[in-house]
């Protein structure tokens, strides 16, 4: 298992953040990219309180490396389950994904705290795990790479939306 810790500074307040992010209409724009061939939200909660959602999304494999490929094959299915407690700041959550056929997981634990400037921080850490005999390190290093980039690419589609939304 291997552990990560990323913080990234977003241009509004945690109060405008979370009402931004923790939304249907926020995880659409955040999947219809390029590279997602298909994808389905399910909202699981909506409540003043709590936001909970599942996203299961398709991508192919041609950025994998091929001894991860023979375990996912020439597209990967990737369920990722998450919620945010929206009942006082700092706001607190938490994101799952899982690749299937791989057995193992991504957990971030989420953090988004006012900076008092009209800016927030989000925060991630958490864990990546490989259960595979042999190839499971390396498969771990390849996902800890691509949970860093994610992490930067989800922060980038934040800015735009935050800024699209004006």
């Amino acid at each position: 298992m291997q552990r990560f810790e990323r913080n990234s500074t977003l241009p509004a307040p945690a109060d405008a953040v979370i009402a931004a992010i923790a939304s249907e209409t926020y995880l659409h724009y955040r999947y219809d990219e390029a590279g997602v061939e298909h994808y389905e939200i399910e909202i699981r909660e909506d409540s003043p309180t709590r936001f909970e959602s599942r996203v299961v999304r398709h991508a192919g494999t041609d950025r994998v490396p091929s001894f991860a490929r023979k375990f996912t094959g020439d597209r990967v299915t990737i369920v990722q389950t998450q919620f945010w407690d929206r009942s006082a700041t700092p706001y607190t959550g938490e994101l799952h994904l899982e690749l299937q056929g791989l057995p193992g997981h991504i957990l971030t634990r989420l953090s988004l705290r006012d900076n008092g400037d009209g800016t927030s921080t989000l925060q991630g850490h958490g864990e990546v795990e490989a259960r595979i005999p042999l190839v499971g390190k390396r498969i771990e290093k390849m996902l800890l790479d691509k949970v860093g980039d994610g992490f930067e690419h989800s922060a980038q589609k934040i800015r735009d939306y935050l800024t699209e939304q004006g």
